[in-house]
């Protein structure tokens, strides 16, 4: 169970750093247009 919970976690953390480069890629694209 709680080795689940860690991989979950640890997912989240990806999940949140690829949301978070891809935002900053949006805004980068917003800055240049």
């Amino acid at each position: 169970m709680l080795r689940k919970v860690i991989a979950m976690r640890k997912q989240d953390q990806n999940e949140r750093a690829e949301q978070d480069a891809v935002l900053d890629l949006y805004m980068q694209a917003l800055g240049m247009a």
